[in-house]
């Protein structure tokens, strides 16, 4: 089923996945696919448990120890992503967890201080994943008001995609 997509988006998911299911996604992902993850609407244990049940295996994880916690973002390292931005939506997210498993290659492009990373890219074999702590950025207010929301996802989608596409300049 994944190997028809070229990118896909986890954000509230209904269930946890099983450790096949997380191998499936980790050989699609090495394969060439970009993932991108966000913990989902509610401040709930489950938001971060159901994403980890699929990203943990790759190294990174929400981690819920400092509870649940609000931004903006406005700490950027450099990278395609971060292009250009200065502050973007975080309400109620997540730090993000790191463990080196030796194939990915991991770096933290947004910080919000003093929980830490909030936002994380991975290059796996030849696919990607993005690894975000909240998920006001998908909404509709935020595209309104903010005008760099638009910009992250142009930016995000473009780093995501197959390494081979042509984009069309926005």
């Amino acid at each position: 089923t994944l190997n028809k997509y070229d990118i896909i988006i986890l954000d509230y998911l209904i269930r946890n996945y099983t450790a096949e299911e997380a191998m499936t996604t980790q050989t699609w992902v090495e394969a060439g696919g970009g993932l991108m993850s966000m913990t989902g609407f509610t401040n709930q244990q489950f938001a971060a448990d159901r994403p980890n049940s699929l990203i943990k295996p790759m190294g990174l994880s929400y981690n819920t120890s400092k509870g649940f916690f609000n931004g903006p973002v406005q700490t950027f390292a450099p990278h395609p992503i971060t292009d250009m931005l200065t502050s973007i939506s975080f309400y109620g997210g997540l730090y993000i967890d790191i463990v080196e498993d030796g194939v990915g290659k991991n770096k933290v492009i947004m910080t919000i201080p003093p929980q830490g990373a909030v936002g994380v890219v991975q290059d796996r074999g030849d696919g990607r994943l993005f690894v975000f702590g909240d998920e006001w950025i998908e909404f509709d207010s935020e595209w309104k008001n903010i005008p760099e929301i638009k910009k992250f996802w142009v930016q995000t989608l473009a780093w995501l995609g197959p390494k081979d596409s042509c984009l069309v300049p926005q």
